[in-house]
């Protein structure tokens, strides 16, 4: 079992402390015993900041919420966490991963890599995974978790959101292309799930 949630600092404001709702329900998350969170991005909001501001929110967000956890916590991260990138990986690690536990995928990606997943490394990657779990009998669900709405770009209704989020709201978009079709079909075989944690403010 695990717990999800999206954009981790709540509403955009000047605190540098995760949301109330987060914070307040650290006894209620232990108490589930879950295997793990996932967190889908937009978890640092001042990220971006060059005074320092940045790295004291991390420092925040660890001592206010991570260390409470009993359990690890992993993040696809958002635009927000990766103003600085390389200070986001030496807080976090890789920005794009994944792991197994029994029988469950789990599919870790960066949508700020590029628009539309238009990193050739990562892209590869995720098709190579794809592949994989389609030959392996041994996977029954795949799970994918994703900052940005790359799969509602052009399926309605959801694309009613499309103006709202973090893109791409034109231009590439190989999530959809390339890699929504290899998903498709191996949803015939097994379970596929997608995860995405930013809807936009204005919903």
């Amino acid at each position: 079992s695990f717990i999800v949630s999206g954009h981790a600092y709540g509403s955009p404001s000047g605190s540098l402390y995760p949301a109330a709702s987060l914070l307040g329900n650290i006894q209620l998350f232990n108490s589930l015993n879950p295997d793990f969170m996932m967190l889908l991005g937009d978890v640092i909001q001042h990220q971006g900041a060059d005074n320092g501001i940045g790295e004291l929110e991390i420092e925040i967000f660890k001592k206010s919420f991570v260390e409470k956890l009993e359990f690890p916590i992993f993040n696809s991260p958002g635009n927000h966490d990766l103003g600085i990138r390389n200070l986001y990986e030496k807080y976090f690690g890789k920005t794009f991963f994944h792991f197994q536990q029994s029988s469950e995928l789990f599919i870790v990606l960066d949508t700020e890599l590029g628009p539309g997943l238009s990193d050739s490394p990562q892209l590869d990657y995720v098709l190579n995974l794809i592949k994989s779990a389609k030959e392996d009998n041994g996977i029954k669900n795949i799970f994918m978790f994703l900052h940005a709405t790359l799969w509602a770009v052009n399926n309605s209704p959801l694309n009613s959101i499309n103006p709202w989020v973090n893109g791409p709201g034109s231009g590439i978009n190989n999530f959809e292309k390339i890699i929504l079709p290899k998903l498709d079909l191996l949803a015939k075989e097994k379970n596929v799930y997608l995860f995405s944690g930013d809807i936009g403010l204005k919903n």
